[in-house]
């Protein structure tokens, strides 16, 4: 894996999908696309499970899946990379260094980085089964 990200000063409440993150890059129609990218296609099938399991978590799900959601876009603008060199399993060790740096950064508590990481296990297996 050739993959290296800062993490950012702000970090927004929303952010736009993943194509929305990629186009902006010149990476959705110019570089390359979901097809040729690996990691951005493992990004795109968690944050399309995640999007997923929002509109049907319970009250108690939701501020995890909140905080879930725009870190994924977050991190696929972040991350420097060449798609040939990585494989979509890579975005899932990415992602999971952000998350622990963010936790720090946010003072979360521990069992809300319990149920994130909980619910980003459900998502991942949904993208694998998808």
């Amino acid at each position: 894996m050739d993959a290296d990200f800062t993490r950012s000063a702000s970090i927004p409440q929303r952010c736009g999908g993943l194509g929305d993150v990629l186009a902006s890059q010149g990476k959705a129609n110019g570089e390359f696309s979901l097809m040729s990218d690996p990691l951005a296609r493992r990004a795109d099938a968690i944050h399309h499970a995640l999007l997923g399991m929002e509109r049907q978590a319970s009250d108690e799900q939701l501020f995890p899946l909140g905080y879930l959601i725009p870190q994924i876009p977050l991190v696929m603008e972040m991350v420097e990379y060449d798609p040939e060199e990585v494989l979509a399993e890579d975005f899932d060790a990415i992602f999971h260094e952000w998350l622990e740096s963010t936790f720090s950064q946010d003072a979360m508590s521990a069992n809300d980085q319990d149920e994130i990481r909980r619910l980003l296990a459900h998502a991942c297996a949904q993208a694998d089964a998808a």
